[in-house]
C-alpha cells in the first residue's frame, strides 16, 4: 500500500476507534451477523471433531470448508432478514439489532446435522476397527460394569460388539482382547429393535422409547449427533458402501443419508411406511427395504452429486407377512427367512417365490443365524421333555439337537452378524455349535407333529386329572360338612399348601406387552420374565392390565408357585410344573400408584407372611429379569 493509503487508513483507524474497526469494514455482512450472534460451542466442537478427524487431507478440509462458509452465510441471511447489513456497521452495532435467537439456535442445528452425518460418514468409510474372526463356541460374554447384558450386537465385518443391559448402560467391547473398550452415556432403556452397530464397528446408534437415535463414536463412547425431533425414526440399515444409512421418521418417510455430502434427504424411491431392511450380500449389494409384507430389493451407487437409488425387484408376502424382527439374508443372499408368528416363513429373492415351514407349536420364538445353511431354535417344553435347543438345515429341512441338548438361557441374535447370544443367569455369546453325542436328527415336520401329538395327549390327561380332582374335591366337602354341618371356610392361601414358608416372593406388573411390529389382530403380546438361581424358592406374581402371553424362563430357578392377576385373560406360555393360581383382577405397573398398594394387598392375602422380595413395572413391558444370582 502507498504512503498516502496508510494514511488515510490511519486516520480511518482514529474515527472507528480501534483497528478491529478497520477489519470489520472489510467483513461481508454474512460475516459480520456471525460474529454479532457466534455458533454455539457444540457447532465449534463438531466442526473441529471433523476436521481432526479428515486429518492431512486437504482436498476433504477444502470441500469441508466450502460447504461449511455456505451454510454460516445461509444462517446470517436466514436471520438477519428484514435487515439492512451496510458496510460501516460494527459487529457491536448488529448486536443492538437484537436479531431473534431462536433463528440462530435452528440454523446451528443445522451445522449439527451437517457436521454429524459428515462425522459418521467419516468413520463409516474407515477399514474395520477390530479385524473380523469367528466367534467360536459359545463363551462368557465380557459384560464390564453391566450389572447384567439385556441385549447385544456384533459388527458385521469386524470383531466389535455393543451390549446394553436393563437400564439402559451400555459398553463397546473389543472381542478380540476381551475387554470393555468403552463406556456409552446411560440413555434410558433401549428400544427392542434399536441396537445397532457399524459393519466396520466404530459407530453406535442407540435408540430408546420416545427419542431419535443417537450416534456415538465406539472406540471413545462419546456422541456425534442425534437428529432434531423426538420419536418415531430409527435407523433401518447402513450402507457402507456409498457411506451412507438409510433411517425412517414420524409420518413413515424414508430418509437417505449422505455421509459424504453431510445430507439426510428423502429416499429418492419414495418408499413409504418401512419397517423392515436387510443388507442382500452378492456381487451387487442391495438392500431389502419395505413393510411386513410388500418389498423392493434396491440397489445404491455413489454418483457425482450424491447417492442415486434404484429398484431391483418388487416383491410381496402372503398369505402372511413378518410379525417381528428382520429378515435373515441367507444362502449366501439367495433367501430371506423371518417370523411369520406362529410360523417360520421365507421368501426366494431370485424367483419371488414365498411360504413358510411349519414349525408351530413346537418352536414358537424367533430363531438366530448360524450360517448360510442353518439357524439355531429353541423348542418349547412339554410335561416330560424340557426346552431344547436345535440346529436347522434350511436345504434338508431336518433339526439336529446341538449342545448338551438342554436349553439354557433365552436366545437372541446378534444383529446382522452371524452367531447367538445366550441369556441366562450369565450371558454366553457365539457362532458355533455341534451336536449332540447321540446326533438325534429328524425331519422338522415329523418333530412337529410329534410335539403336537404330546401337547393333546397332555391336554387329554389334565383334564382327566381335573376331571377327578374335582370328584375328590366335592366328596371331601360332601365329608366335611356332613360331619361338621358347616362348609369350610377357604384358606387365603389357597394353591399353596406346598410352598415353603421361607419362599421369597417377585412381582411383575405391566399395562401391556410391547412386541415391535405384532399384528393388530394380535391380543396377547409376549412377556419374558428370566428368573435366576436363588437362595430360596420363588413364587412369581404376574399381573398385567390387558392381555399378554407370559413367557418364564429359568431351567434352574427354584420357582415354587405362580400368582396371575389382571383384568385381561393373560396366559401362560410356558409350561411349569408348578402351582399356577389366578388371584383376581388387581395390575399395576408402578410403584407409586394406587393400584400397586391392591395388588399387594391381594399377593398378602395369599402369601402370607412370605417375603415380597421386588417389583420390577412398565407400561408396556417385553423382557424382566427378577431373583439374584447366587
Amino acid at each position: 500500500m502507498k504512503p498516502k493509503g496508510w494514511a488515510s487508513l490511519a486516520a480511518l483507524c482514529v474515527v472507528l476507534t480501534g483497528c478491529s474497526r478497520i477489519e470489520e469494514v472489510f467483513m461481508s455482512a454474512p460475516a459480520k451477523v456471525n460474529a454479532a450472534y457466534p455458533v454455539s460451542p457444540e457447532v465449534r466442537l463438531a466442526q473441529e471433531r471433523l476436521g481432526s478427524l479428515l486429518g492431512d487431507d486437504a482436498k476433504a478440509l477444502a470441500e469441508l470448508k466450502g460447504v461449511s462458509d455456505a451454510q454460516l452465510t445461509i444462517r446470517a441471511l436466514a436471520c438477519s432478514k428484514g435487515h439492512v447489513i451496510a458496510r460501516f456497521d460494527s459487529v457491536e452495532s448488529i448486536k443492538g439489532l437484537s436479531l431473534e435467537r431462536t433463528c440462530f439456535q435452528d440454523q446451528d442445528q443445522e451445522l449439527l446435522k451437517l457436521y454429524g452425518i459428515r462425522t459418521v460418514g467419516a468413520l463409516l468409510a474407515r477399514p474395520a476397527l477390530k479385524p473380523k474372526q469367528d466367534l467360536g463356541p459359545a463363551g462368557m460374554v465380557p459384560a464390564g460394569k453391566l450389572s447384567a447384558v439385556s441385549g447385544g450386537v456384533v459388527a458385521a465385518d469386524a470383531n466389535v460388539a455393543v451390549f446394553v443391559d436393563g437400564q439402559g448402560q451400555g459398553i463397546v467391547v473389543d472381542l478380540e482382547e476381551n475387554k470393555t473398550m468403552a463406556e456409552l452415556p446411560r440413555l434410558g432403556s433401549i428400544s427392542p429393535d434399536g441396537l445397532h452397530i457399524s459393519p466396520n464397528g466404530r459407530i453406535v446408534a442407540l435408540t430408546t422409547s420416545g427419542r431419535a437415535p443417537v450416534f456415538m463414536d465406539a472406540e471413545t463412547g462419546h456422541q456425534i449427533w442425534a437428529p432434531a425431533g423426538n420419536g418415531g425414526q430409527r435407523l433401518l440399515a447402513w450402507l457402507p458402501e456409498v457411506t451412507g444409512w438409510v433411517m425412517t421418521t414420524q409420518d413413515g418417510s424414508v430418509m437417505l443419508a449422505d455421509g459424504l455430502k453431510g445430507t439426510l434427504e428423502r429416499h429418492p424411491q419414495s418408499i413409504k411406511n418401512a419397517s423392515h431392511a436387510a443388507n442382500i450380500p452378492g456381487q451387487s449389494p442391495g438392500l431389502l427395504l419395505g413393510t411386513s409384507r410388500d418389498f423392493a430389493l434396491v440397489s445404491h451407487a455413489r454418483a457425482a452429486d450424491g447417492i442415486k437409488a434404484t429398484t431391483v425387484k418388487q416383491y410381496s408376502l402372503s398369505p402372511r407377512g413378518i410379525s417381528s424382527g428382520q429378515p435373515m439374508p441367507m444362502k449366501n443372499g439367495k433367501m430371506v427367512v423371518f417370523l411369520s408368528y406362529p410360523e417360520l416363513g421365507w421368501l426366494d429373492l431370485e424367483s419371488g417365490e414365498n411360504g413358510s415351514w411349519h414349525t408351530s407349536p413346537m418352536f414358537y420364538m424367533a430363531p438366530v443365524k448360524l450360517d448360510e445353511q442353518h439357524l439355531l431354535m429353541d423348542s418349547g417344553a412339554l410335561p416330560n421333555r424340557p426346552s431344547l435347543t436345535w440346529r436347522f438345515n434350511i436345504e434338508t429341512e431336518v433339526i439336529t439337537q446341538v449342545g448338551d441338548g438342554v436349553r439354557k438361557g433365552s436366545l437372541h441374535s446378534l444383529g446382522a452378524r452371524a452367531g447367538f447370544l445366550r441369556r441366562g443367569s450369565e450371558s454366553w455369546m457365539g457362532d458355533d455349535v455341534e451336536a449332540t453325542a447321540d446326533g438325534v436328527s429328524q425331519p422338522m415336520s415329523q418333530a412337529v407333529a410329534d410335539h403336537e401329538l404330546q401337547i393333546q395327549l397332555a391336554k387329554l390327561e389334565s383334564a382327566g386329572r381335573a376331571a377327578e380332582a374335582e370328584e375328590n374335591r366335592a366328596a371331601m366337602l360332601d365329608r366335611l360338612e356332613r360331619g361338621t354341618a358347616l362348609r369350610p371356610m377357604t384358606s387365603s392361601a389357597a394353591g399353596l399348601e406346598g410352598v415353603a414358608k421361607d419362599a421369597e416372593v417377585h412381582m411383575v406388573g405391566v399395562h401391556g406387552g410391547r412386541q415391535a411390529n405384532m399384528p393388530a389382530s394380535s391380543t396377547k403380546q409376549p412377556v419374558r420374565v428370566m428368573v435366576r438361581q436363588t437362595n430360596r424358592p420363588v413364587i412369581l406374581v404376574l399381573a398385567s392390565h390387558d392381555p399378554v402371553n407370559w413367557l418364564v424362563f429359568g431351567a434352574e430357578a427354584r420357582i415354587a408357585a405362580v400368582l396371575m392377576s389382571g383384568e385381561g385373560a393373560s396366559a401362560l406360555g410356558t409350561s411349569l410344573r408348578v402351582p399356577v393360581v389366578r388371584i383376581g383382577s388387581v395390575s399395576a405397573h408402578s410403584s407409586g400408584s394406587s393400584e400397586y398398594l391392591r395388588l399387594r394387598q391381594a399377593v398378602t392375602q395369599h402369601t402370607g407372611s412370605r417375603e415380597i422380595k421386588s417389583f420390577q413395572g412398565a407400561y408396556n413391558g417385553s423382557e424382566f429379569t427378577v431373583g439374584e444370582a447366587r
